[in-house]
């Protein structure tokens, strides 16, 4: 799921130029379900499928390998909150760069926030 995130996040962060190619559109659906339902990825079906009717066989690969000295244990919902929390915070940083250095762009945003505040 966040790589779904990062993914729709940075072709929305992108220039036009780049968000008219249609990449990662694949990443789409997952964000929009996470924005507008996650109970939908959390139901039946997304993240554990049920592949029963596949009539599948379990055959795994024998490990012959010692125990694991340089991967450390991680959880992977705690993984995605980090990456997810790094990478807003970086477009939050570039966001703030660009006002700063932009007179262009810091009038823009002090429209949109005119605008924002007026709403309520």
């Amino acid at each position: 799921m966040s790589k779904s995130v990062l993914g729709y996040l940075k072709v929305t962060a992108s220039p036009k130029s780049e968000r008219d190619k249609t990449r990662a559109v694949h990443y789409n659906d997952v964000f929009r379900f996470m924005r507008d339902d996650p109970a939908r990825l959390f139901g039946p079906g997304f993240l554990k499928p049920d592949y029963a009717d596949l009539d599948l066989e379990l055959e795994p690969l024998p490990y012959h390998g010692g125990p694991l000295r340089y991967t450390p244990d991680t959880d992977p919902r705690f993984k995605a909150l980090r990456v997810l929390t790094a990478y807003a915070e970086q477009l939050a940083q570039a966001h703030a760069h660009f006002i700063d250095t932009n007179e262009g762009v810091r009038l823009q945003a002090e429209q949109q926030t005119y605008r924002w505040s007026r709403l309520f």
